[in-house]
């Protein structure tokens, strides 16, 4: 009798155990024209999310297209940017070109424009992987799939738990 009163015990005596706590979570605001990824006040880079999240699979997958994207907008930018910068010293210089300086300014100006859809769709992204990774965060403890069943086991009749 005290076995199964001690087994009783134990058993309402579990709780719920969660593997991480609540500082771990990222939070997501969207700003007018963007993302803006916080943790503990502190705003995360793309590389900063892909090394959090890098425990999760599905979120890490994400994480690197995002990081890939932001890699693509800014390959485009920065070339867009010095471009448009030639097309301007050619501009206040005398002796150069005038068909040279506005294909400068035009190919600069069309870059820098396409690597906007690439650039928002980065923190798109990178705010997906923050979302998986915080919903994953909350259902990873042990205790949400336990069963607990009484019936034959194999030394008899008892109480098994399964997780």
């Amino acid at each position: 009798m005290k076995k199964l009163a001690l087994l009783a015990a134990l058993l309402l005596s579990f709780s719920s155990v969660w593997a991480q706590d609540s500082d771990n979570t990222m939070e997501v605001r969207k700003n007018v024209t963007t993302y803006s990824i916080t943790r503990n006040g502190r705003e995360l880079s793309a590389k900063d999310i892909k090394y959090i999240v890098a425990q999760d699979p599905e979120a890490f997958y994400i994480a690197k297209k995002a990081s890939n994207r932001k890699t693509t907008a800014r390959a485009m930018a920065i070339p867009g940017a010095v471009l448009m910068a030639g097309g301007v010293v050619g501009l206040l210089s005398d002796n150069v070109n005038s068909s040279f300086v506005s294909v400068s300014l035009v190919s600069g100006l069309a870059l820098c424009v396409g690597s906007i859809p690439f650039a928002y769709n980065a923190k798109k992204q990178a705010a997906k992987a923050v979302n998986i990774y915080n919903e994953n965060l909350k259902s990873t403890s042990y205790w949400d799939n336990a069963e607990l069943n009484f019936g034959f086991t194999g030394n008899g009749i008892g109480l098994t738990l399964s997780f």
